[in-house]
């Protein structure tokens, strides 16, 4: 949450906040009214963070549904120990790092990792009812992530989303050079 305030401010001003906080549910609204109380290592429910970034998208990005990928990219940048510089680590151990964090931060659903090649991967979110704008933020999280740990991702792609009550989970393809 901590990053979308961030990304929001940098984007559209110190004030975009104003324009987003009537569109927002009351709880989101409680919590978005005085962002300096919004934690960075907090953990925040998933409707939260869908509610105000569709009241990004709508308020302030003008229905421009990049949005999500731009906002979970930056949440990339955000958490990057050298945010904007390359660092060379091993994909494979970032990816581990992200199944670690999911493992321990959400108390519904797990995230496996399939790896495919020495350059492929498949990540599954199963039991986990997801949303289209937090998968197109998952992959622009990810794709950002891959290119500031030094490789160049050919496909990060969503191959299948949860949030169509048919599919039992997420599934994202991640293919580097």
């Amino acid at each position: 949450m901590k990053s979308r305030i961030t990304f929001i401010e940098k984007e559209y001003g110190k004030n975009a906040m104003t324009a987003i906080l009537p569109s927002l549910k009351p709880e989101t609204k409680e919590l978005f009214s005085n962002p300096t109380n919004i934690r960075a290592t907090a953990w925040y429910d998933l409707d939260i963070q869908i509610d105000f970034d569709r009241a990004v998208c709508k308020c302030l990005a003008k229905g421009d549904e990049g949005i999500f990928e731009r906002m979970g990219a930056f949440s990339a940048e955000f958490q990057s120990p050298t945010p904007g510089k390359k660092e060379t680590f091993d994909p494979w151990k970032f990816l581990q790092m992200n199944k670690a964090v999911f493992d321990r931060y959400f108390e519904n659903g797990r995230l496996e990792i399939v790896k495919v090649g020495e350059k492929e991967a498949y990540l599954s979110l199963f039991d986990f009812r997801s949303k289209k704008e937090n998968c197109r933020s998952n992959l622009g999280y990810l794709r950002r992530s891959l290119e500031l740990s030094g490789v160049t991702p050919l496909i990060v792609e969503e191959t299948q989303c949860s949030e169509d009550p048919k599919v039992k989970y997420c599934e994202y393809h991640l293919k580097w050079q």
